[in-house]
């Protein structure tokens, strides 16, 4: 709460005599002179009888004066006021900067540094596709221009493009190359296969069975020969024939014993031999057909990837080499900044302190760097910044009055639109105390003078109390989290009152007072000390000299026993070297 000066109490004593509720101290009674002593004879005299009341006297005339010098020293010459029931607005107060609900910013897009060759001029009304900023074609301090940057990658993108073409049919063949490799061990697999199967199915058969046939017909052949040798040797007994004819079928017989002989060994050779043999050939050819169509095709598969991975690298190649001609002919493009859309042409100036530089022509800016405001007038707005101890009472939708200044007779309403989520940390290294939210308010009109950065200063209505009791606010208060007002009794006793919503006049009183308490409207220092203090604050303060005091005695020293005061060991003096003290020049009296 604010202190009045005995000036200031002086005048709005003097206001508000006429005001009904409100009154001011009567005049000081003056002490009464004391009665001039009597003659000497008749005092010494008359000293025994008037003894006791001369002490009654003293005494009431002492009690009078200390009574009186506290009562000049507690009960200043101030006004009261007497509690009523009221009607009032609650007003929060702000300063704030007029802007364009709608903002576009025009930014440099050319990479590195650029030098602004022209410059439109500040508050000028442009429309969509108006020239603003035109930039110097240096290349952005890289040592050539743009012209010549775009003729070199125009060269490397026709290198890169002829690349990923030559890289494109490469890869067509190595496909089809691969589609034909494969192909062809498929195929020989595929006969090899057939060839075991031809000859398990029909070869073998075949030959075991033309090896048992001669077999069969070696012994057939061996029966009839051995019938015509007995038959023979019969007949050559009887001498129906000739000794040679006789030898003759002998021989035969014997003949196609051997045959018989000749056809079992052929038949066991091509059952366990030559079967066998050519089982097993056939058998590796389709197990290396196999392999080699795996292999095939894990080559073609392993060249396929690298040539396709050849390809995707050319073609990222063409793209970064296409987009960078691309980049530069845009940034040859972004030169020349064209307005998006309508507005008022407002140089970008930052809101950090240590960035003094301004937007002109020479002055050099680098990429992604504001240059230009385009704020829409249409809807204005306010930015108002709200302590964090009032964002409680602010709330969307809330009615506003806002005067700008240099816009005199005219208050602009409006409402508040947008709520600070988190306080502003722009000014934190100058006051990191203060704590502020950036909230919005938007106007209901706007106005041919109204422009972006004025100041302006907003009244938001938070809400209208009807018929409460209400103290103003001089006579709250405040100390260790309670609120407290004087009453006008003239023993300067003070009361704890419970406080609801304020404005900047008046504070709704919720508990504490009622309706025809007089509270004083200011208050002296030696008043003020009569406030409780906080018993938390007392216990706080209290337990840390009980910890301090408990270090002290851990670490052992001599601490000081003044009372109020924690005790502190003393710090011990380290001893001196010999030599140093050698040194030191002699003390008289040491």
């Amino acid at each position: 709460m604010t202190r009045l000066t005995e000036p200031e109490i002086l005048a709005t004593r003097a206001q508000r005599s006429s005001i009904p509720g409100l009154q001011s101290v009567g005049p000081r009674r003056e002490i009464p002179e004391r009665p001039k002593p009597a003659p000497a004879a008749k005092r010494l005299s008359k000293l025994w009888l008037m003894l006791p009341l001369l002490l009654v006297a003293a005494s009431a005339c002492t009690w009078y004066l200390v009574h009186r010098y506290r009562a000049s020293r507690i009960e200043p010459d101030v006004t009261y006021f007497e509690i009523d029931r009221m009607s009032f607005p609650v007003i929060l107060t702000a300063k704030g900067e007029i802007k364009a609900k709608k903002n576009t910013e025009i930014r440099c897009e050319v990479e590195g540094r650029s030098t602004i060759v022209w410059l439109i001029e500040e508050g000028k009304q442009v429309k969509e596709g108006d020239l603003l900023v035109e930039l110097a074609n240096d290349g952005g301090g890289t040592g050539s221009s743009i012209d010549d940057r775009i003729k070199k990658e125009e060269i490397d993108t026709a290198t890169a493009k002829a690349a990923l073409e030559n890289a494109q049919k490469n890869h067509e063949i190595q496909l089809d190359l691969n589609e034909s490799n494969i192909r062809k061990a498929r195929l020989t697999l595929e006969l090899a296969e057939l060839q075991l199967k031809k000859y398990v199915e029909g070869d073998a058969v075949q030959a075991e069975e033309a090896a048992k046939l001669a077999r069969e017909e070696a012994k057939a052949v061996l029966d009839r020969r051995e019938d015509d040798y007995t038959t023979s040797k019969q007949l050559f007994e009887r001498g129906y024939i000739t000794k040679t004819e006789h030898e003759n079928d002998k021989f035969l017989e014997y003949k196609a014993r051997l045959e018989l002989q000749k056809a079992k060994l052929s038949e066991e050779i091509v059952t366990t031999y030559s079967h066998q043999l050519a089982l097993r050939q056939m058998q590796s050819a389709m197990e290396e057909a196999k392999k080699d169509l795996e292999r095939t095709i894990k080559r073609a598969e392993a060249e396929a990837a690298q040539s396709k991975a050849n390809l995707e690298a050319k073609e990222a190649l063409y793209g970064i080499q296409e987009d960078k001609l691309n980049k530069l002919k845009q940034q040859r493009e972004n030169l020349k900044i064209h307005a998006p859309g309508p507005g008022m042409v407002v140089y970008h100036r930052s809101n950090r302190y240590w960035d003094t530089q301004r937007i002109e022509v020479g002055a050099s800016v680098h990429e992604r760097q504001a240059m230009i405001d385009l704020p829409d007038p249409s809807v204005m707005q306010v930015e108002v910044k709200i302590n964090e101890s009032q964002m409680d009472k602010l709330d969307s939708d809330l009615p506003v009055t806002v005067e700008v200044e240099g816009i005199s007779g005219v208050r602009f309403t409006g409402q508040v639109t947008k709520l600070g989520v988190l306080a502003d940390s722009q000014n934190r290294w100058l006051n990191p105390n203060l704590k502020e939210y950036t909230n919005e308010v938007t106007l209901d009109q706007t106005h041919a003078d109204l422009k972006p950065g004025m100041s302006a200063t907003a009244e938001i209505l938070v809400t209208q109390l009807e018929n409460v009791l209400a103290a103003p606010v001089q006579c709250v208060f405040t100390k260790g989290g309670h609120s407290y007002v004087f009453l006008a009794n003239g023993d300067g006793g003070y009361k704890e009152v419970k406080l609801g919503l304020a404005s900047t006049e008046y504070v709704e009183v919720i508990d504490g007072l009622q309706e025809g308490d007089k509270v004083c409207l200011a208050v002296t220092d030696e008043m003020k000390r009569t406030l409780p203090t906080d018993v938390a604050s007392a216990e706080a303060t209290k337990a840390l000299q009980q910890i301090v005091t408990e270090n002290a005695e851990k670490r052992g020293g001599k601490r000081d026993k003044r009372p109020g005061n924690p005790e502190t060991p003393k710090r011990e003096t380290p001893a001196k070297p010999e030599a140093a003290r050698k040194n030191q020049p002699s003390v008289p009296g040491k």
